[in-house]
């Protein structure tokens, strides 16, 4: 499974990124909720991972990431680290 394939609704997030001013195709880690948003949606297109697990991968990525990361790219390397 891919980004493409995993239906993931950012109008929330889009919306609150451009509402601070900030890119809404970025993930930014240091910000709680937009990891909180990823293991929701994520959780919500995958209901048979725990939300733990989802958590963990969404903390590894943002170690990896080290900064704002495009949400397609950021996206694949949580799936990929899921196993998708």
């Amino acid at each position: 499974m891919s980004a493409q394939q995993i239906s993931i609704d950012w109008t929330a997030f889009e919306i609150r990124k451009l509402n601070a001013g900030e890119d809404p195709h970025l993930v930014n880690c240091p910000e709680f909720w937009e990891a909180d948003y990823l293991v929701s949606h994520i959780h919500a297109a995958l209901p048979g991972m725990p939300r733990g697990v989802i958590r963990a991968a969404v903390s590894l990525t943002c170690v990896e990431c080290r900064g704002p990361c495009v949400r397609e790219i950021f996206l694949e390397k949580v799936l990929t680290l899921l196993g998708y």
